[in-house]
């Protein structure tokens, strides 16, 4: 599966993508999981294949997650 979200370039403002990750990792991770914390922070890395940030495009930058699940 493949998550994807956009976030509003700001032009000359620093932009952390992790931050934009970790957040859209919880998100994913909740619906999966029957309560939030039962998965650790190992089990979720080892189901994360990878996390690729593109840079920004028609105003939007674009983080995608591929799972191996």
């Amino acid at each position: 599966r493949t998550a994807r979200r956009s976030k509003t370039a700001c032009p000359g403002q620093p932009y952390w993508p992790l931050c934009d990750a970790e957040a859209l990792i919880e998100k994913q991770l909740s619906r999966y999981a029957a309560a939030p914390g039962q998965l650790t922070q190992d089990q979720a890395a080892a189901l994360l294949q990878s996390i690729t940030v593109y840079p920004p495009q028609d105003g939007t930058r674009r983080i995608e997650l591929r799972w191996s699940f």
